[in-house]
This record gives C-alpha cells, sequence and structure tokens, in this order.
C-alpha cells in the first residue's frame, strides 16, 4: 500500500524511455478511454463515463504509447487516470479553464514524455499522432512554445489566416477548401480490412497536401490567439469505394517538414500506426487482460492495478507485432529459453503420434505455435489474434 499508482506508472514510462534510446525517432499514439467499473455502493472512487444519462460508471485514461517506425510497441510512454465528478457540472466546458478540462492531458502526456526521455538521456524525437479528439486550440498553440513534431487528424474546417503566404489564393478562407483545391501530388493505396462498417477493400486514395496558416481563435469571443503554420495533407478515396459506403478521407495537420509526395506518404503512412493503440487498448480491457472485471474498491488500487495490465497489454501487442514485422528474429530474443522449451514441450503433449518436436527457431514460428495452443486454426495466410496467443501463452508460462 506504501507504493503509489503513480509509482508505478513513472518505473513503466522510465523504462519506455530507456528502450526508445536505440532509436532516433519514435511514434508515439495517445489516446483516451474509459474503464468500467461496478460500484454498488458507490464509494469506490469511480465517476461518471460516457453520457451522465446512461449511468455507467469507472475511470477515465488517456495513454501515450511509444512504437518502433514500423509499428513494434516499446512501452508505456506516459498515461494518467481520473475520475469524473459525480455532482452536474455547473459550468459549461467552453467557460471553464485549460486546467478545470479533460482536454489538458492531451498535452500533458506529451510534456511527461519529453521530459521523461531527457531525464533518461534519450536522444530520441517523439512523433506524436492524435485522433480528431485532438483537435483542439491549445494542441495546436503548442507547436509555438517549441519545436513538436506532430500530427493531428483534423476535426473541424479552421479559418485560415487571411492573406497569409502559403493559403495560396486570397479567395481560399478554409481549411477544407484550400485542400480541395490543391491538385493531387500522387496516388497510394490502403488494404482495408473488414470491419462491420467496411468492406475488405485495397483503396486507391488521391494524395494532396499545403502548406496553410491557421487563424486560431476562441471559440466564443473569436478572440486571435494565435497563427500556427502547418501541412495539411488530405487522403481521400477515389474510384474504389463500395455502394453505400462513404470514402475513406484522412485530413491530418501535421509539423512535419512536407516538400513532396514522399514526406507526405511518411506523415499518412506514420498516422496509420495510431490503430495500434486501439489494439493495445482492447488487449487491455477485454482481450487478454480484462481489467475492467476488477472488484478493487478503492480509486488507488484500481488504478494501480490497470497501470500493471497496461504494461501486460503492450508487452503482449508487442510479441505480436514482432511475429508479423520481424518474423526471422530469433525467438530466444523474445521469450526465455524456459517458456521455448515448454512451448515445445506442451506441443508434443497434444501430438503425440509425431515423433519428433518441431523445429522453432524464430519469433514467427513460435509464435503460431504458441497460438495454436490457444486454439489458432487458421490458414498460414492469417495472423493470429490476441485472443488466441494469450490462451496459449497462459498455458506456455505454466509450464514453463
Amino acid at each position: 500500500r506504501s507504493v503509489r499508482w503513480q509509482d508505478v506508472a513513472q518505473a513503466q514510462h522510465e523504462a519506455c524511455a530507456r528502450r526508445c534510446r536505440d532509436h532516433a525517432l519514435v511514434i508515439v499514439p495517445v489516446d483516451g478511454t474509459s474503464l468500467a467499473h461496478t460500484d454498488r455502493r458507490g464509494d469506490d472512487g469511480v465517476g461518471p463515463i460516457g453520457t451522465r444519462a446512461a449511468g455507467a460508471l469507472g475511470l477515465k485514461a488517456m495513454t501515450a504509447i511509444a512504437l518502433t517506425y514500423d509499428g513494434v510497441p516499446l512501452g508505456v510512454a506516459a498515461h494518467t487516470f481520473w475520475a469524473r465528478s459525480r455532482e452536474p457540472l455547473t459550468v459549461p466546458r467552453e467557460e471553464r479553464a485549460l486546467q478545470e478540462r479533460e482536454s489538458r492531458f492531451w498535452t500533458e502526456l506529451q510534456r511527461d514524455f519529453d521530459r521523461t526521455l531527457a531525464a533518461e538521456g534519450a536522444d530520441t524525437r517523439p512523433w506524436y499522432q492524435l485522433d480528431r479528439e485532438g483537435d483542439a486550440t491549445h494542441v495546436l498553440v503548442r507547436t509555438l512554445e517549441s519545436p513538436v513534431l506532430l500530427t493531428v487528424r483534423a476535426n473541424h474546417d479552421r479559418l485560415l489566416t487571411p492573406n497569409a503566404k502559403g493559403t495560396g489564393r486570397k479567395a481560399l478562407r478554409k481549411l477544407r477548401e484550400a485542400l480541395c483545391a490543391a491538385a493531387p501530388c500522387g496516388v497510394m493505396y490502403l488494404d482495408v480490412p473488414r470491419h462491420r462498417r467496411r468492406t475488405e477493400r485495397v483503396a486507391r486514395m488521391e494524395v494532396r497536401f499545403e502548406r496553410v496558416s491557421l487563424r486560431l481563435r476562441q471559440r466564443w469571443s473569436h478572440e486571435v490567439l494565435a497563427d500556427v503554420v502547418v501541412t495539411a495533407v488530405r487522403v481521400c478515396e477515389v474510384g474504389t469505394t463500395p455502394a453505400g459506403e462513404e470514402p475513406i478521407e484522412w485530413l491530418l495537420l501535421t509539423t512535419f517538414p512536407v516538400g513532396g509526395l514522399e514526406d507526405a506518404l511518411r506523415v499518412v503512412r506514420a498516422y496509420a500506426l495510431r490503430w495500434v493503440i486501439e489494439r493495445v487498448n482492447y488487449t487491455w480491457k477485454s482481450g487478454a487482460c480484462r481489467v475492467e472485471d476488477s472488484q478493487l474498491e478503492s480509486f488507488e488500487s484500481l488504478a494501480k492495478w490497470a497501470t500493471l495490465h497496461l504494461s501486460v497489454a503492450t508487452r503482449e501487442q508487442s510479441i505480436l507485432r514482432l511475429s508479423r514485422t520481424q518474423p526471422e528474429l530469433p525467438a530466444t530474443e523474445v521469450f526465455d529459453r524456459d517458456q521455448v522449451d515448454a512451448a515445445l514441450a506442451l506441443y508434443h503433449a497434444y501430438h503425440p503420434r509425431q515423433s519428433s518436436l518441431p523445429t522453432v527457431s524464430t519469433v514467427g514460428e513460435l509464435v503460431r505455435l504458441i497460438a495454436g495452443l490457444g486454439g489458432f486454426a487458421g490458414s498460414s495466410r492469417h495472423n493470429p489474434g490476441i485472443k488466441v496467443f494469450v490462451r496459449g501463452m497462459q498455458r506456455v508460462d505454466v509450464a514453463a
């Protein structure tokens, strides 16, 4: 009990920063989520999540995960938890100071990780990736405070600085209008996985980019706060959208220097890695750790439990990603020798008719073997998912 959840979290963040020292650039997606919790007596220190009318309770969380440039998680870069007040809000969100708003964590986590990298002596540049929730004025203003590498998906059709150099045409006053008027600089093809609202396909995406100056203003008073110069990169599906579906479109605002098509594609590919944090959250909450099943009865205990499992979820996704991006990596660089031997022994126990053990020496081979112990029966064209891998890994750890 003498160890606070923040102490456990700080140890995680420092370990992540040390792993980053081997990389000149790391991709850092930042994302918010909620952890549901049942609090029947009303004394567990949790608060409303989702809409207040729904009545759900739990913790709010925001997390930053450091990734290699091919999307392998290096660890938890920064994260925080908080509980919303159960009392009705009396002051509208727009009238509250930034320090009283949850959106402050979009930049606070960035600053926290910057400080941790510096403290650990990591000469590594983080490239932060934010989804549309992160398209906030104070997030963009931060680019003026210090040189930060940032990409955020635009959620607002922002006003351009009047007559600003680089907007292209004086008549263009809004961001989307400027991007639609820009000529396509090239085409990219995007593998679209099957989803309940998406048909699996290879999408043909037109790429445009434009250097723009955004006029940032107070929402209600329209007081000008700053003019921020960024590059807007727009990719939009053309010619491959199935009937009844909306074309895929991303409008990204970035401080990454874009001089041509190759740079624009780097921006798009880096942002595409943001989905890795979604997979970590899934593993954390549902896919393996099931942190929302906890019946601990205090904010401190819940936060500590969730922090420990966040590391587990990140580690599991790191192994899966390595098995896909670097399948020829020696298995002993990821697994202990006892784990490798235990997996082979279990395989032999489940396949007694095979007189000899399979030859397994790489991460890709061992992950598929372990997933098979968890029920994976996919073909060689498919990769195992987190649930079958974790089920197999639980058997391996017991045997080890």
